[in-house]
């Protein structure tokens, strides 16, 4: 079946509980940078100490891996204005997103709680304005993705890009999901 479904969790604490699920045999560092990636030697230096790995799972932007010997990648980003109405909702049914095609500087507008289904009796928009304040977005020209590639080239194969970020694409969440199982699949 080729549907999309585009779906959130309906759980008060979101996807921690399947985070926790998935993650259950793993030794996870949170809130941990990376100083010092050694791809070639499948390594990453946390706390001034080295790390060995029979793969590496990248899903940050390919530059921080090789130091941006290719230069910096360009990103579009994203200010969000948050606005609480007092009423149940503002859109029509089943509409999330408004996106309009005049001269407003915003890009869109979210209505969040019915991605959730959550009820309550004030509503809360999200006005999404684009600027350069944050890597969300990565640039879809030509240029920008053969830069992206030239990173992408110089990786070794026990190296794995996934997500927006990782492979420097324009990627929805189901796709992002596809990319990890297509990966367990794969190793």
């Amino acid at each position: 079946d080729s549907r999309v479904i585009s779906a959130f969790p309906i759980a008060q604490n979101g996807y921690n509980d399947y985070f926790n699920i998935a993650v259950r045999n793993a030794n996870v560092h949170l809130n941990t940078k990376v100083e010092v990636f050694d791809t070639d030697k499948k390594r990453v230096k946390i706390h001034d100490e080295w790390k060995e790995y029979d793969i590496l799972i990248n899903t940050a932007s390919p530059e921080y891996l090789l130091n941006g010997i290719h230069g910096e990648l360009r990103w579009m980003g994203r200010d969000f204005m948050k606005i609480v109405f007092p009423v149940e909702s503002i859109f029509p049914n089943n509409i999330y997103f408004q996106y309009y095609a005049n001269e407003e500087s915003f890009t869109r507008i979210v209505e969040y709680k019915k991605f959730y289904k959550y009820k309550s009796p004030q509503t809360l928009l999200g006005i999404e304005i684009p600027s350069k304040n944050n890597k969300l977005y990565p640039y879809p020209t030509k240029k920008d993705q053969q830069q992206a590639q030239k990173y992408f080239d110089d990786l070794p194969d026990s190296v794995f890009n996934m997500g927006r970020a990782g492979v420097y694409r324009y990627v929805d969440m189901d796709d992002i999901v596809g990319q990890g199982l297509e990966l367990k699949k794969n190793i």
